[in-house]
């Protein structure tokens, strides 16, 4: 009796199963760059990771042109894995970019301190208003309906 209990509990911590399989296809081209992102548990009751989505995936890979999406996952009495595998490339537009930020000069800011707005006194006239240090002819509002208004 005591045998075969201890053999039932070596089955059910060595059992396991696994599966991959396809998930989605797109027409762009099949690419190199990966990403994977994968939902862990234990005991199928305390997360250790939670986001298996395709943007994560993609997101993980730095991927923005979808090519093929897979999925594999693993199940043992103790210890769960359910991941999305993403495969495609950057935009190409993007590519671009970052040649052009990878060549580009580097820039250096130095923050100006103790600089004074230019005060504005004494530069009102009637008729204008201040918005912003810039002088705009202030307006009067016109109603269409007014009887008052002459043609």
């Amino acid at each position: 009796m005591k045998l075969s209990l201890l053999s039932l509990a070596t089955l059910l911590i060595l059992a396991s199963c696994s599966s991959a399989g396809p998930l989605t296809a797109t027409s762009n081209r099949v690419a190199s760059t990966k990403g994977e992102a994968c939902k862990r548990d234990i005991l199928f009751i305390f997360p250790l990771s939670t986001d298996n989505s395709i943007y994560a995936a993609a997101k993980q890979g730095n991927i923005s042109k979808i090519s093929t999406v897979d999925q594999h996952t693993f199940i043992s009495f103790f210890y769960n894995t359910h991941c999305t595998v993403v495969r495609g490339s950057k935009d190409e537009a993007e590519l671009k970019v970052e040649k052009v930020i990878e060549k580009a000069p580097e820039v250096k800011v130095e923050k100006i301190e103790n600089v004074e707005k230019p005060k504005m006194e004494g530069l009102e006239e009637p008729g204008i208003k201040m918005i912003e240090d810039t002088q705009v002819p202030a307006e009067k509002p016109v109603n269409p309906l007014d009887p008052t208004l002459e043609e």
